[in-house]
């Protein structure tokens, strides 16, 4: 499985080539536009009418020159031979590149694992098959308690003040976010809400009462 580092994306400074037209491509800028890509441009003969307006549509079959200024790019079209020469392309370029039919000796720099997203909580699976990656998931996904997402939510607005804090050592800074993260600090968020949250942490390390 050569496939192993994974890693989460901030997109909203990059640009995306799409080389397809079809419903995996449709799907692939569907999920970029959820991730706040910069610019998607996608390239293909015929594309799909419900093609997003965001989307910058080239009718057109594929070139090397529509790889230019992009960072990152995707192989989606039903041509093994079109996706080869965009794996290729891209490669020589320095460019990341995904194709949809992975099972090729000119295979693509990473894959995208089956995923649901709750909130600030991402959780990725992958494993050999998409199949079984996706089961996984969607067990995952029933067995998720709420109470992390709220609880995840909450980290949001806590963390940026435990790390800002110049009176916490860097061993009371990891202590206090480990204890964010902790049964107990779930427990009464979600009895007592966020304020008491706040305050119990604020309790916890009077440092944190120190503007």
């Amino acid at each position: 499985m050569p496939y192993q580092y994974p890693i989460l994306l901030d997109l909203s400074r990059r640009s995306v080539l799409i080389v397809g037209g079809g419903r995996v491509a449709l799907r692939k800028v569907r999920t970029l536009l959820d991730s706040d890509a910069r610019q998607i441009r996608c390239v293909a003969p015929r594309i799909d009418p419900q093609m997003p307006s965001e989307v910058q549509r080239i009718a057109e079959p594929y070139h090397v020159k529509y790889l230019d200024g992009m960072d990152l790019a995707f192989a989606v079209t039903d041509s093994p031979q079109v996706n080869d020469q965009v794996v290729q392309d891209a490669q020589m370029r320095n460019i990341w590149v995904c194709r949809a039919d992975t099972d090729t000796d000119q295979a693509g720099d990473f894959i995208l694992p089956a995923k649901f997203q709750r909130g600030p909580i991402t959780v990725a699976v992958s494993t050999s098959s998409p199949a079984i990656s996706a089961a996984i998931r969607d067990q995952l996904s029933n067995l998720l308690d709420e109470r992390w997402i709220k609880l995840a939510e909450a980290m949001q607005l806590l963390r940026p003040q435990v790390l800002a804090c110049d009176g916490l050592t860097g061993q009371r800074r990891g202590d206090a976010l480990r204890d964010l993260a902790g049964g107990q600090a779930m427990e009464l968020l979600d009895e007592q809400g966020f304020t008491s949250l706040e305050r119990w942490i604020k309790n916890r390390y009077p440092e944190l009462n120190v503007t």
